[in-house]
């Protein structure tokens, strides 16, 4: 009987293990990740190389392909518009972008369906 209990136990630690693993999202790509000459800026010529180039090796993934459509941030990003974006404009971008999340937004369109930010 102990030996059938460790053998589920572990089967259950490894496809819980395997499961986590897989679901996990490294999220958005680091600063350094877009400045492909060093320089310290990211170009508009290095972002949308990037960004192409992130968006293949998804796609030969099998990731789904969402908001193919959608603009480019870059001009969003360019706070000062020089051309490039530094770390803090693009730091800047990524913290407003959480905080215009669906539900944390000023002009939300109302409450969360389920409830679950509404405490």
């Amino acid at each position: 009987m102990k030996r059938v209990t460790k053998l589920a136990a572990a089967s259950a630690l490894a496809v819980f293990g395997i499961g986590s693993a897989l679901a996990f999202n490294p999220g958005p790509p680091p600063y350094v990740y877009f400045d492909l000459n060093g320089d310290g800026y990211v170009s508009q010529q290095e972002f949308e190389e990037v960004r192409a180039q992130r968006r293949a090796e998804r796609a030969q993934l099998g990731y789904p392909m969402r908001n193919l459509n959608r603009p480019s941030p870059f001009q969003m990003m360019d706070q000062d518009g020089d051309g490039y974006i530094s770390a803090t404009e693009m730091d800047s971008y990524r913290a407003q972008m959480r905080a215009n999340r669906w539900g944390n937004a000023p002009n939300a369109p109302g409450p969360c369906p389920r409830g679950w930010r509404n405490q």
